[in-house]
């Protein structure tokens, strides 16, 4: 009788107000026989409805294509979050993720709510210490990943917060409150996610230094990326990646030698100069 009525009231909320999907929290502790019930109940009613869930684990069993269309990403959160809080190293992170990318289906990582923060969390600028180079950081790995890129209310202009509920303070609409260099990031950041294609492909083409530095590649557009987690570091650029560039974040050229010097906690975002 349960299962019946909520599946009634997927029903009725498409049918009488045509709404686009359902967001099922803790979707994991739900039964894969009723997530199946509820998959085929709202497409039924509406061929095109999304189903995400907020699953906090590893969640290929989800993705099949009989349940879940999304979850929200926290298996990509988690080595990102770790990595830029110094609990991991390098090799660490780089092994996460690739993992990460070999067991989640491609047709489903287009789809992944990304993100760097939300209700149940920390802040991310509080997680980063309140340090806004290093905030940018993860900002610029998530608009780099395959999926959607979502934004918690209030992290575009730089508020913070502990755990819930003070991850949930009163958004700041004053815009002396309000960080205007990271709003102005953020923006930069979606408009090169609409214009560059490579920003949304499924690889990251790692490669071996001492920095987080890899390409992504979608027909002609090539990206090359460098991000410092740490104190400043002179860093050996590869034969292969020597030659002039585009800065992507300011549009000033950039010719790329033997050696450059990236400031602690600093990134480079570059498009090979034709």
């Amino acid at each position: 009788i349960a299962s019946k009525h909520l599946l009634d009231c997927i029903r009725f909320w498409i049918e009488k107000y045509d709404i686009d999907g359902w967001r099922l929290d803790v979707s994991n502790e739900i039964s894969h026989d009723f997530l199946r019930q509820i998959k085929k109940v709202s497409r039924s009613a509406k061929k095109d409805t999304f189903i995400l869930g907020e699953n906090w684990d590893s969640s290929y069993p989800w993705l099949h294509g009989d349940q879940l269309d999304s979850v929200m990403n926290y298996e990509l959160s988690y080595p990102l979050w770790k990595y830029l809080e110094h609990k991991i190293d390098l090799s660490t992170f780089k092994n996460m993720v690739l993992t990460y990318l070999a067991t989640t289906p491609k047709n489903v990582m287009e789809n992944m709510f990304n993100l760097v923060g939300s209700h149940d969390t920390v802040r991310i600028k509080r997680r980063l210490n309140d340090d806004m180079r290093r905030m940018k950081l993860s900002y610029l790995f998530m608009f780099l990943s395959a999926g959607a890129p979502n934004i918690y209310y209030g992290d575009e202009i730089g508020m913070t917060g502990e755990q819930d509920p003070d991850n949930r303070r009163c958004m700041l609409w004053d815009d002396t409150d309000q960080n205007k260099d990271f709003y102005h990031f953020t923006k930069k950041l979606i408009s090169l996610r609409k214009t560059h294609p490579s920003f949304q492909t499924y690889d990251y083409h790692f490669i071996e230094s001492n920095l987080l530095m890899f390409t992504k590649e979608k027909d002609d557009d090539h990206i090359f990326v460098m991000i410092n987690n740490g104190s400043s570091k002179e860093i050996i650029i590869p034969k292969a990646f020597k030659g002039s560039y585009i800065n992507l974040i300011n549009d000033e050229k950039i010719e790329l030698h033997d050696k450059i010097l990236i400031q602690e906690y600093g990134f480079l975002l570059l498009q090979k100069e034709v």
